[in-house]
């Protein structure tokens, strides 16, 4: 699952503004829980996510590892496959690259769907901000407008967690579309949840679009080798010299 950065700036103006980043952080995994409704199945699983790599023009690659699942019905249960896929990530977050099982453009169109995006300036508790996703033909993926409000905070269990709502609509009249709310820990700088639904989206490894409610929520973070993406504030304008 992919982490956005953060950076908390506290200018002159009473009302604080937020830029977002994605940057590599400690050496952890992330570990989520991850369930989706569609008709009368329910799936759920647990997903480790780390950052494998980080080139220099600031994309990276994350690794996504299906620790445990389970897909439930009126017929029966059936376990979800483990398996491991490896993302491509431009630096504002959107997915251009995916090696795995299920590699295909529909898994790269899933992937922008629920993606959260970095603006390209700071923005204030209240403001909008949108990316236009172009089309990619030979990836397979559609144009798509991705558009997200940052709310304010909400209080989430003891945190007063950062609130952003997001929805990314695909172009044409059978284009898919996910609708979701985000609230991440302003301590942790860590996504701590995220609520949504899809509208005709496929899911990697499918190939039949469906309808569904969704929620993901961080369980844990554990300590790795490898590099893990992290949510981290420093003061607005963002200074390029620290962020990377």
């Amino acid at each position: 699952m992919l982490l956005l950065t953060i950076a908390l700036a506290r200018a002159q103006d009473p009302a604080p503004s937020y830029t977002f980043r994605t940057v590599p952080d400690k050496k952890v995994a992330a570990i989520y829980r991850v369930e989706f409704v569609t008709g009368e199945i329910t799936v759920t699983t647990q997903l480790s996510s780390k950052v494998t790599e980080v080139g220099e023009d600031g994309t990276y690659i994350v690794e996504q590892t299906v620790l445990d699942g389970l897909a439930k019905s009126s017929f029966g249960e059936l376990a979800i496959p483990k398996d491991t896929t490896r993302v491509t990530y431009r630096p504002n977050g959107q997915p251009i690259g995916y090696v795995g099982p299920a590699a295909s453009g529909a898994a790269l169109r899933f992937g922008i769907l629920n993606a959260l995006l970095a603006p390209d300036a700071p923005v204030a508790s209240g403001a909008s901000w949108t990316v236009e996703v172009k089309p990619d033909e030979k990836l397979g993926t559609r144009a798509a407008k991705a558009s997200y409000k940052l709310i304010g905070t909400e209080k989430l269990d003891s945190t007063d967690a950062l609130k952003v709502e997001a929805e990314v609509v695909e172009s044409g009249d059978d284009g898919a579309s996910c609708k979701a709310t985000y609230w991440v820990d302003p301590t942790s700088f860590r996504v701590l949840k995220v609520t949504g639904e899809w509208i005709r989206l496929t899911i990697p490894g499918s190939t039949t679009p469906m309808n569904a409610k969704f929620s993901t929520a961080l369980i844990e973070v554990k300590p790795l080798d490898g590099k893990s993406m992290g949510l981290s504030a420093q003061p607005a304008p963002a200074r390029r010299d620290i962020v990377r």
